[in-house]
């Protein structure tokens, strides 16, 4: 009994660290982390595509961390993701990168208006 409570004492102390953390990241940079971690997870062989969408996702969160953070933030989002998780992730995160496209789509038409 004794030595159950210690070991989770000792595991409380040595996880501490990424709970910070998580209490530090805001929800929006916890998101792009997850939708980071789903898309590397959906790379299969070269998919130029998913691969995009991991750079795309890393890129959002750039800045907002330091690489320090950033780091302990993607690992523990990555330990904590199940299957359902990322796949649900992923369609999520995709649906997000359509509407990101449509509004690069047209700004492409309009640049191709304006240098007509």
């Amino acid at each position: 009994m004794l030595t159950r409570t210690v070991l989770r004492w000792t595991l409380a102390l040595v996880l501490l660290p990424y709970l910070h953390v998580a209490s530090a990241a805001p929800p929006e940079i916890v998101e792009d982390a997850r939708c980071f971690v789903a898309s590397l997870a959906a790379v299969q062989g070269d998919s130029l595509a998913q691969a995009a969408a991991a750079y795309y996702y890393l890129g959002r969160m750039d800045g907002m961390q330091s690489d320090s953070d950033l780091k302990d933030l993607i690992v523990r989002v990555s330990r904590e993701m199940s299957a359902g998780e990322l796949r649900s992730e992923s369609q999520r995160c995709g649906r997000q990168l359509a509407a990101r496209g449509q509004v690069v789509m047209a700004i492409g038409r309009e640049l191709q208006q304006h240098h007509q």
